[in-house]
């Protein structure tokens, strides 16, 4: 799903999934709360403000630059990311 100018994407009855990259869209929103087997996220740079990954403890890399976000929420221990800080 990269360099579709997608402005829209919804992952929610995806619970399965393990791998997602869109990269290179017109994203706002991601909403992976329910994606709780996600394994690798590469999200950037589309146009996403917030994060939350807090149920994605599987997650071992997330690749978010080039976004607006401020920072990360829910970072799993052990997750390589790139591009983006980890919300305090």
């Amino acid at each position: 799903m990269w360099y579709n100018k997608l402005t829209s994407l919804d992952v929610t009855q995806n619970t399965a999934l393990t791998l997602l990259h869109c990269h290179e869209n017109q994203l706002t929103n991601l909403d992976v709360t329910k994606n709780t087997a996600l394994i690798s996220l590469g999200c950037g740079p589309n146009k996403l403000t917030s994060l939350d990954i807090t149920k994605n403890t599987a997650l071992t890399y997330l690749g978010c630059g080039g976004n607006r976000l401020r920072c990360v929420v829910g970072v799993p221990a052990g997750c390589r990311l790139s591009g983006a800080v980890i919300c305090p």
